[in-house]
């Protein structure tokens, strides 16, 4: 996703790269403090004072054992199995 970008900032030796992986929380931060240039993080808020643009957008998904799904009542597709994930559409 992010290769041919990282690829032209790499070659050029003027700019100085480093790649970082943080959670979410850290990048916003990171970016925030001044410590990072720019982040990418899975978030469903942007928080204030930081501009954000969507790179992909993916469905919310879910995996569970099969007896955490027992015991909250979900139903799935089959029990028979031993995990089961769901995702939405």
């Amino acid at each position: 996703m992010l290769g041919p970008g990282l690829a032209a900032f790499a070659r050029d030796p003027t700019v100085e790269l480093q790649l970082l992986t943080p959670g979410a929380s850290a990048t916003i931060e990171a970016v925030r403090t001044g410590k990072a240039d720019l982040g990418v993080a899975a978030i469903d808020l942007v928080p204030r004072g930081i501009e954000a643009r969507p790179l992909v957008t993916t469905p919310l998904c879910v995996a569970l054992l099969a007896l955490a799904t027992a015991l909250l009542g979900a139903r799935w597709p089959s029990r028979r199995y031993e995990r089961a994930t769901w995702c939405s559409s």
